[in-house]
């Protein structure tokens, strides 16, 4: 996974909560995009849990399979998510409206 590509989209829409990265540009951009760049994404969980539970809004996703998954997988995987605002933002606020007293961890 490129670090512009995630930069670009994933960081900086998905830290806004944009409505239109719920439903135009998440479809659009990362599926087609960013899933088929990165084999891992493309062919298991990625595609399953990210893509299909997210897009749909089950409270599966945001509780334990996005901690799971593409917390401990993604971000720990790529430099620039484990960094700055996405780890602050994404993993200490939006995780702990469903996860409250779970650990957080942030640099």
């Amino acid at each position: 996974m490129t670090g512009f590509l995630c930069q670009t989209f994933l960081y900086q829409t998905f830290l806004y909560q944009t409505v239109l990265y719920q439903t135009f540009l998440y479809q659009t951009f990362l599926y087609q995009t960013v899933l088929y760049q990165t084999s891992l994404y493309q062919t298991s969980l990625y595609q399953t849990v990210l893509y299909q539970t997210f897009l749909y809004q089950t409270f599966l996703y945001q509780t334990f399979l996005y901690q799971t998954f593409l917390y401990q997988t993604f971000l720990y995987q790529t430099v620039l998510y484990q960094t700055s605002l996405y780890q602050t933002f994404l993993y200490q606020t939006f995780l702990s409206s469903s996860f409250s007293g779970k650990q957080t961890t942030q640099t």
